[in-house]
Parts: structure tokens; sequence; C-alpha cells
């Protein structure tokens, strides 16, 4: 699935002109770079462990207690497990940015200063604040429904919580684990953690990164072709 940005940032020109166009594609390109960025870190994460999928199980639990031992082995086990994390957050902290850059689009491209009763402070503009004043509005309904299915989603609350955990409070603990519960698993592995009322069990991070960004991203090209869709634009 893909989305015509240019066709958008056309429109935005033709409808709102030249200085508008101009922010409608800074904003647009920003949304695009931030999904490169996530998809390296996602990829960087993945290649940080890739030695360590080719190992038997049995062998992985050796290189654990290598690393408990401080032994140069495992030392290099340590700094691959330290690699796939810190991209694991960087994956997971610019993912979470994109909805407040997918905000902006919005904004820009429905001209929403004009099309609400009242425009929304610039330092206001997040993605959830902007769909609520466009419901009460009755605007693009269709569009809203897709903005609430992103935003209430277990993708994004996950990740929501995830970033504002490892921003705002405390890392949440992250090591290569070896699972032989019905079959044989290891790799890097998030600690349990609880964000408010809301708690997660541990999760295998290539679970989220192969499962939760896809279909976040996929979710953001929705809404973008429901904006296109909403203006007009084929």
């Amino acid at each position: 699935m893909t989305w015509n940005m240019k066709a958008l940032a056309d429109f935005v020109e033709k409808d709102q002109g030249k200085p508008q166009r101009t922010i409608a594609a800074e904003t647009l390109f920003s949304l695009m770079w931030k999904l490169n960025i996530v998809r390296y870190h996602s990829d960087k994460s993945k290649e940080a462990i890739s030695d360590l999928q080719e190992i038997d199980p049995t062998e992985i639990i050796g290189l654990i207690f290598e690393q408990a031992t401080g032994s140069e082995k495992g030392k290099e086990f340590f700094k691959m497990q330290f690699a796939s994390e810190a991209n694991l957050i960087a994956c997971a902290q610019s993912l979470h940015s994109m909805s407040d850059i997918l905000g902006q689009v919005v904004y820009v491209s429905l001209n929403l200063d004009k099309a609400l009763p009242k425009p929304i402070n610039q330092r206001r503009r997040y993605l959830g604040v902007i769909n609520d004043e466009m419901k009460k509005a009755a605007l693009a309904p269709e569009l809203t429904a897709k903005i609430d299915k992103f935003l209430s989603s277990k993708q994004f609350v996950f990740v929501s919580d995830y970033v504002n955990v490892t921003k705002h409070r405390s890392l949440v603990p992250a090591a290569y684990s070896v699972s032989f519960a019905e079959k044989s698993l290891h790799g890097l592995k998030l600690s349990a953690f609880r964000y408010d009322e809301r708690e997660y069990e541990a999760t295998w991070s290539n679970d989220f990164l192969d499962s939760d960004v896809k279909s976040l991203l996929e979710m953001i090209v929705e809404i973008g072709n429901e904006i296109n869709k909403f203006l007009g634009i084929g």
C-alpha cells in the first residue's frame, strides 16, 4: 500500500497557496524521513543479534553464563544485546513521534485553521487533540475513525507506554533469552513492565519489530490515503 504524498502537497498549493504547500511538504518529508529512521533502527536491531539466531539454544545458555563471568566471549555477547536494545528503543521513539508529525499533516492538509470553529494552538496540535476537535465539528468522519483506530490500537498503546516509561521513568530491561516452551526460541526479550494501570507481559523484540511496527506503519498509510480521499485527490 502506498500514499501519494506529492499529490497531497500539490493539492495544498492549489487550495491554500504556495506558502502552505511549503509547510505541507516539510511535514510530509519529515513523516517519510521518520519512517525511514524507524526502518533503519528496526533493521539494525535485528542485525545486531542476527549471528546469534543461528546458534543452538544450549550454546546460547553457555553465552549467558559467559556474560555473568565477565569473559571476553561474554563481553561480546553483551555488546550485541546492547546494540540491539539501543536500536529497538530508537525505533520505538521514532515510531511514536510519527503520530505527532502525522497530526501536523492532517492539520495543514485539511486547512483546519479555517475548517474548525476555533484554531488549535500550535503547542496543542497533537494527533489525538486534532482528532477530538474534528469529531466535535463532525468533520471528515471516515478519517477520524481511522485515526481513532490507530490511536486506540494495542500496538500504538504499547509503543506509547513503552516510550513514556523508557524516556521519563526508567529503562525496561531487555536481555537475550532462551525459551523451551512448545518450541525452542531465543532472542532479545523485553521484560514485563507497567505504565499506570496497564501491565505488559515480557515480549520478544522481533515480535514488536516484525508485527507491531509493520501494523502501525500500515495504519499511518491508511490515514494518509483517507486524507487524500477526503480532499478528492485521485
